[in-house]
């Protein structure tokens, strides 16, 4: 009788976590890339999708529709059909010389009667649920002038909405002269209405939530937030709004400089812009990195110690007020790996005839430089500089 052992390859308990491991980390990587990607497609569909909704409000008939009324089922007859009959909101101006301030409508966006108008011109459309929905899946919320419903009183100047930022700042010109505004009550959906079989009320509770600029856009009233989107729980917002009338200079213009021969776009904001913080103490305040093409600007300052500062002459042109250019330039076979104000060259505070306004800190510069015979450029090209680790910067022969 022969006893015979058979033995087969395979993993130990150590490989099988190991390689276990390694999968979690892709999948993770995947997933992560994945949910960032549906993220982004959402918010650009819900963004093209808002500005088409506005501009679909456009007058055809000498007025802008009422709103639909929200309570309605999806299936109802009446859905997506203008309702004048909404109970008002006060308004933030008067401007019929009545009584009190002109009455403000909320309710649904009403795709119907919007739809039907595009029939009437000649337009074929098909009543689609998808098409009054965002990207979240809840319905848009609609406010406008009452006033402006009525063909006989239509006049855009007459608006009684008002749009402000997160300071409070509005953005209409004059104050509380917005048209109408659309709301896409974002991600987390507060305040919006949605299409659960039967319209169920808003997703979230506006009433209790703990951001005071979300709950701006579903407290019922007719002044909207169209704030900086923030993640932040005390200050969270992530609603995406449009609005129509005349408004204040936006967040941002741009200028063509004659000097750069380009186009740049700078902060025209009352108040400060923070990426990265809630405390911007500059025009443009970011805390992390920012990537840009180009820049322009006359100085350059210290973060910890705003005062001091180098303008741009004082970098291109290695000019200071002591008239001592060598303080820009490095000695050969040193590079710049700073610059600042008041310092000596070796890092550290400076005498009094030590001190230089501005000055570089340089420090030698090392590397290996490789076997002439290791490298050459290719066919076509010549050398033209050298990088510092030693390998060739080739280009198109002249």
């Amino acid at each position: 009788m022969n006893n015979k052992h058979s033995h087969s390859g395979g993993f130990t308990l150590v490989e099988l976590s190991m390689a276990l491991f390694i999968y979690a980390l892709i999948m993770v990587t995947i997933v992560t890339g994945v949910r960032i990607y549906i993220e982004k497609a959402k918010f650009e569909r819900n963004k093209e999708r808002i500005e088409v909704l506005t501009e679909a409000l456009g007058v055809i008939n000498g007025r802008f529709p009422c709103p639909a009324d929200p309570t309605l089922d999806f299936n109802s007859p009446s859905f997506g059909i203008e309702d004048c009959t909404l109970a008002p909101v006060l308004g933030q101006r008067d401007t019929d010389a009545t009584a009190g301030n002109d009455p403000v409508l909320i309710g649904l966006y009403p795709i119907v009667t919007v739809l039907n108008r595009f029939q009437a011109t000649g337009v074929q459309t098909e009543r689609n649920l998808s098409e009054v929905l965002d990207a979240y899946g809840n319905f848009y919320t609609y406010a406008v002038s009452a006033n402006l419903t009525n063909a006989n009183f239509f006049d855009t100047t007459n608006g009684v909405i008002d749009v402000v930022d997160e300071f409070n700042i509005t953005y209409s010109n004059p104050a509380g002269s917005t048209t109408a505004v659309l709301v896409s009550h974002g991600k987390n959906g507060l305040g919006a209405f949605n299409p659960n079989n039967t319209i169920t009320g808003t997703v979230g509770n506006c009433a209790t939530d703990t951001s005071a600029l979300e709950r701006e856009n579903c407290d019922g009233d007719s002044i909207f937030m169209n704030a900086l989107a923030n993640n932040t729980n005390a200050s969270y917002y992530d609603d995406l709004v449009r609005y129509l009338g005349r408004d204040r200079q936006n967040l941002w213009a741009s200028q063509f400089s004659t000097a750069m021969m380009a186009q740049f776009i700078f902060n025209s904001n009352e108040d400060f812009v923070g990426v990265g913080t809630n405390a911007p103490s500059a025009d443009l305040h970011v805390i992390g990195d920012a990537q840009a093409l180009q820049f322009e600007t006359n100085q350059y300052c210290d973060r910890t110690n705003p005062t001091q500062c180098l303008t741009a002459n004082q970098f291109g042109a290695g000019w200071n007020p002591m008239g001592d250019e060598s303080d820009m330039q490095c000695p050969p076979g040193e590079g710049i790996v700073s610059i600042g104000m008041d310092v000596g060259l070796d890092g550290m505070p400076g005498t009094a005839d030590d001190i230089r306004t501005p000055h570089v800190r340089c420090a030698p510069i090392t590397f290996s430089a490789p076997d002439p015979a290791g490298f050459s450029c290719p066919i076509n090209q010549v050398m033209v500089g050298m990088r510092n680790d030693g390998t060739p910067v080739c280009a198109i022969e002249p």
